[in-house]
C-alpha cells in the first residue's frame, strides 16, 4: 500500500499532507458499480480524542501532529462508508483474482489495523519526560538482557520496517517480541502489541526528512511509560 506517497498541497504553507493509500472502492471518492453507499451505521467507529498532542510533544510539531490526525480521521470515515456497503455487495461474483467482495475483505483489514495500530502509537505517547516504568524495565532484561539492547534491537527492527515496528507479547511463547512491518495487514498472529511506533514516513518527514534516526530518538522520549506499564500489567509476561 502506498503510505508513503505525499501530495504536495496547503496553498501558500508548502506542506506535505498525509501519506496517500490506493484504497480502490474508497479512495478519492470513488464507488464499485456493485456498492450502493448508504448512511453510516449506528456502529460507526469514532474517533479517539488525541487534540490534546497538538504542540504539546516536544520534538513533533503542531503541523505534523495535525496532519497524522487528519490521516487517522480519514481512515477511520473510510472504514465506516466500507461498514455501510458492504451488505449490499454481490457475494456470488467472489474470486481471488478480482471481485468486489476481495476487495472489501483486504480494504476492511487493512483500515482496521491502521486504525487500531495508530491508537496504540498515540495513546502511547506523553508531553511529559519520563523514565522507562519499573515494569518495562524488568521484562527487557529478562527477555533483552538491558534496555540499551532492547533500545538497539527495536531500532534496528523499526528502521528495517516501512510500516509500524512493535514490541509486545507473544502468547505462544509467553516472551516478549520485536516484529516489524512494510503495511497494515502484516500483523503478527499470536502477539499482542505493548509499544508501537509508526515508521511511515507521514510520520515524521515533515519534522525529520530523510532522517528516520532523529525521529526515533525524539519518540523515545515522548513515550508514555506509565501507559507501557499499564498494558504489560493486562498480560502474562516473562520477567514481569
Amino acid at each position: 500500500m502506498k503510505r508513503r506517497v505525499f501530495l504536495k498541497s496547503m496553498a501558500g504553507m508548502g506542506l506535505y499532507l498525509a501519506a496517500n493509500r490506493d484504497f480502490p472502492l474508497a479512495a478519492a471518492g470513488k464507488t464499485s458499480n456493485s456498492t450502493c453507499v448508504g448512511p453510516t451505521t449506528s456502529t460507526a467507529m469514532v474517533q479517539k480524542d488525541y487534540s490534546w498532542m497538538v504542540g504539546a510533544l516536544n520534538g513533533f510539531s503542531a503541523t505534523l501532529i495535525q496532519e497524522h490526525l487528519a490521516l487517522l480521521k480519514r481512515y477511520i470515515e473510510e472504514l465506516n462508508t466500507l461498514e455501510s456497503r458492504k451488505n449490499s455487495i454481490d457475494l456470488g461474483g467472489a474470486n481471488p483474482v478480482f471481485s468486489h467482495w476481495r476487495t472489501c475483505l483486504f480494504e476492511h483489514l487493512e483500515l482496521r489495523n491502521a486504525i487500531r495500530l495508530h491508537d496504540y502509537y498515540f495513546s502511547g505517547l506523553t508531553s511529559r519526560n519520563m523514565s522507562a516504568g519499573k515494569r518495562f524495565g524488568r521484562v527487557v532484561v529478562h527477555n533483552f538482557g538491558s534496555f540499551d539492547q532492547w533500545w538497539v534491537k527495536f531500532r534496528a527492527s523499526a528502521l528495517a520496517s516501512r510500516a509500524w515496528c512493535m514490541f509486545g507479547f507473544d502468547t505462544q511463547t509467553g516472551k516478549c517480541s520485536i516484529f516489524g512491518t512494510d503495511n497494515d495487514r502484516q500483523c503478527p498472529m499470536d502477539f499482542v502489541p505493548v509499544l508501537v511506533v509508526d515508521m511511515a514516513e507521514h510520520a515524521y518527514c515533515l519534522d525529520y526528512p530523510g532522517d528516520p534516526y532523529a525521529y526515533l530518538d525524539a519518540w523515545l522520549k515522548r513515550v508514555n511509560w506509565q501507559e507501557i506499564d499499564k498494558r504489560l500489567a493486562n498480560i502474562s509476561v516473562n520477567g514481569s
